[in-house]
């Protein structure tokens, strides 16, 4: 079962988003998810999100308001406590990850260049929601 999953489970890729060179690592722990974003080879600022009730869209990804049903609480752990734009991508993942049943504490790192442009940080939210999905779809390996 997933509540007692040792070793973790992790996945990776690389992809080029926006002429710059991102590396995504999701791992999957007994109690929360961890993704990593990196286009500068660092963790840069690290969010907690957590669920907690209906989303408010009103931000900077200037989404779809049917893609997010669930809002969630944002914590800064480490980094730049004042970019909007980083907390706006956090959020948004979190937010279409609830919304899609995670049941764990989501732990997101993103190192992205300050120059990342709103495309490009919509494409990082977005494969990191895919590859977060995919890898919670997946089957747990059976351990011996």
């Amino acid at each position: 079962t997933r509540a007692r999953m040792f070793p973790p489970r992790p996945g990776q890729c690389a992809y080029v988003i926006d002429g710059a060179h991102t590396e995504f690592l999701v791992t999957e722990y007994s109690d929360h998810v961890f993704v990593v974003a990196t286009q500068v080879g660092k963790l840069g600022t690290v969010f907690q999100c957590e669920p907690r009730g209906e989303a408010d869209i009103d931000y900077l990804l200037d989404v779809d308001p049917d893609a997010c049903a669930v809002a969630v609480r944002m914590r800064t752990l480490i980094g730049k406590r004042d970019d909007t734009t980083l907390n706006a991508c956090a959020r948004h993942i979190g937010e279409v990850l609830y919304s899609r049943g995670l049941q764990k504490s989501l732990v997101c790192a993103l190192g992205l260049r300050s120059s990342a442009s709103v495309d490009a940080l919509r494409a990082v939210a977005s494969l990191v929601i895919d590859r977060v999905t995919e890898l919670l779809q997946s089957p747990v390996p059976a351990t011996s």
